[in-house]
């Protein structure tokens, strides 16, 4: 569900509630017409700009996961190459195309782990706990940047 329709199911759901309280208390009323009010102006956002500002709140954990995600993806697509540096490193001159592939996979893999690190809520924690280890498969996704692609 995108966030425009959660953002359309969320504003239906508050004119429901907006109908019941006009029914009872003022105090109510007054504070779903501004919660409301509120979500009208995100709408408004999301349909002109397709952000709103709760992206920018968790956009490093946004970022992230669909970073992850596309990594995932491409990771498990029927890919025919590996990273043309790889056969011009002279410390792989004596490894065999598959060993090449296995070394891809698995730096792909640390790239996917710190990703899913990243994305995750409480991502600083993890972080801490293996920053070594997410620092590494960072490092690597900026390395190898220009060879995500088939």
């Amino acid at each position: 569900m995108t966030e425009l329709e959660k953002l359309k199911k969320e504003n239906e759901i508050l004119r429901q509630r907006l109908r019941m309280c006009k029914e009872s208390h003022k105090r109510w009323k007054l504070k779903w017409e501004s919660r409301f009010d509120k979500l009208d102006q995100q709408l408004d956002a999301a349909r002109k700009n397709k952000f709103i500002n709760r992206d920018a709140w968790n956009m490093d954990h946004d970022l992230a996961d669909l970073i992850k995600r596309a990594l995932v993806n491409f990771k498990n697509y029927n890919r025919h190459g590996i990273p043309g540096c790889f056969k011009m490193d002279p410390k792989n001159d004596c490894k065999s195309h598959k060993e090449l592939e296995e070394i891809w996979d698995n730096m792909l893999d640390k790239m996917i782990k710190s990703w899913d690190i990243m994305s995750m809520e409480d991502s600083s924690s993890r972080y801490l706990d293996n920053q070594k280890e997410v620092d590494e498969g960072l490092q690597l996704f900026i390395d190898y940047f220009g060879y995500l692609w088939d």
